[in-house]
């Protein structure tokens, strides 16, 4: 079995440790020889916080600065395997509560919101990586797509989970809000919060199909709520 060995910084150490205590619970874990999947996650927190402008840049100051080397190939291999987003997601889930320990509710003494779970939701784009393929824009112009993921924020403890990708097919300049919104499961939008528990979620002013809110609020106990449009 393949060894993760953590890094030899104490900060570190004691900002990963919640993700080591939490692997052995979550799903799909593999033993990997090449990169094991707490190996792998580090290096993901370690991109974050990377001055690096690409991959390559990372990968060779990762290796420089004493971490396991890995090759290009290996690297952006793990980055595509579903298996290994599946395992991040899960290992998310785990952690997340830990923080209703750890933070301050600024909420707590708002008595109202007593048993609403809140969050907020937003968007964010950067631009495609260097091996992305270019594609025919709206304009006739071939580029990079920019690459796009839809964020949900616990307001109570400041855990965060993806919610989705944004939508690249056709030529799509950037998924707005609402159309990544909806095509998502309620249960996501809900952050996985239990049946019975009413959940408030605030977005920005791209949040504009009202008749979708007000059933997802008679349906699902799922409270929107944003600022009006000029228009």
């Amino acid at each position: 079995m393949a060894l993760y060995e953590s890094s030899l910084s104490p900060l570190f150490q004691r900002f990963f440790q919640p993700v080591i205590e939490a692997y052995p619970h979550s799903s799909k874990p593999y033993d990997c020889q090449e990169l094991t999947d707490l190996d792998f996650i580090e290096m993901g927190i370690k991109r974050c916080v990377s001055a690096s402008v690409t991959g390559r840049d990372f990968l060779q100051h990762h290796g420089d600065n004493g971490r396991k080397e890995v090759s290009v190939d290996l690297h952006f291999k793990a980055l595509q395997s579903e298996r290994r987003l599946a395992n991040l997601g899960s290992i998310n889930t785990l952690i997340a509560p830990l923080l209703n320990e750890r933070v301050e509710d600024a909420f707590a003494s708002i008595i109202e919101l007593n048993g609403f779970a809140i969050y907020a939701g937003d968007g964010h784009y950067h631009g495609g990586a260097a091996h992305d393929a270019k594609r025919e824009s709206s304009g006739g112009v071939m580029k990079k797509l920019a690459v796009g993921h839809f964020f949900m924020l616990n307001l109570r403890n400041h855990s965060m989970s993806h919610l989705a990708m944004a939508d690249q097919s056709g030529t799509r300049k950037g998924e707005h809000d609402m159309h990544a919104i909806k095509r998502s499961e309620i249960k996501d939008l809900r952050v996985g919060e239990p049946t019975g528990r009413k959940v408030i979620l605030a977005w920005d002013k791209a949040g504009i199909d009202f008749v979708f809110w007000q059933k997802a609020k008679k349906t699902a106990g799922l409270y929107f709520i944003s600022l009006e449009k000029s228009n």
